[in-house]
């Protein structure tokens, strides 16, 4: 069983499918419209909500900023890489997907789902090992957007990115010191962007395998961007190439 705590994500999640959600968990005390709309949503879904005090919420989520909100999810199933490259948006005229290299930090995780989602990417392929998994901070982080978007963890992403070759995907990587920069990166067609974890950044065969190496262009003494910000940035530019006007 896998928790999913906030108002923002909880809500989002019974809005979108409750399917799989088994209970809701609220905090005695806690009221007010979210709280009315949640419970609102869980009971047209047949779901049980129960008011419990927050030390009973926090031996089931931890000391996270639940909100007083919890639902308790069957657990969050993995797309396959061709399920990623299947889910097209029609709000675009080419595909993306989002490859994360060994992002560690949850928050970053969740916040690049969120962009990825929002930015109309096809879906996010992760690392199996030595990389953060989908857990309740990512959900929480994601604001409810990892309903939305297809992640694959897979365990070889040179072979992943060879497999998008041969559909036709283009390898773009983003890497610091690289002799072109984002703005010079023509985007189309079919689009495969990979970022790097924190501190390491991406990984030697990936770099080797990619076919376009760009860095963002900055200014100033700080010469690096937290990984969720630069694939945010990463996005936006293609977005704004691929999407339908």
């Amino acid at each position: 069983m896998q928790a999913i705590y906030g108002i923002n994500p909880v809500r989002e999640f019974l809005q979108a499918d409750p399917t799989g959600i088994e209970e809701i968990i609220i905090a005695r005390g806690r009221g007010g419209k979210e709280i009315l709309d949640i419970c609102n949503l869980a009971n047209k879904a047949g779901i049980t909500v129960t008011f419990k005090d927050r030390s009973e919420i926090e031996k089931i989520v931890g000391r996270v900023a639940h909100q007083g909100v919890v639902g308790l999810w069957a657990g969050f199933r993995y797309a396959s890489l061709e399920e990623v490259m299947a889910n097209r948006r029609p709000e675009m005229d080419g595909d993306v997907i989002v490859i994360a290299d060994g992002v560690m930090d949850p928050h970053n995780l969740g916040a690049i789902v969120r962009t990825a989602y929002t930015m109309g990417a096809n879906g996010l392929i992760i690392p199996a090992h030595r990389a953060a998994e989908v857990t309740g901070t990512v959900i929480k982080s994601s604001a409810g957007a990892i309903r939305y978007l297809p992640v694959a963890k897979e365990p070889n992403l040179a072979r992943v990115i060879e497999a998008l070759k041969r559909k036709n995907y283009w390898v773009y990587a983003a890497e610091a010191g690289a002799q072109k920069g984002l703005e010079e990166m023509d985007f189309s067609g079919s689009v495969a962007v990979i970022v790097g974890g924190e501190g390491q950044g991406i990984r030697r065969l990936l770099r080797k395998k990619s076919d376009f190496l760009f860095a963002i262009p900055m200014v100033g003494y700080i010469n690096s961007l937290n990984v969720s910000v630069a694939t945010g940035i990463i996005l936006y530019r293609i977005f704004s190439s691929l999407r339908k006007m």
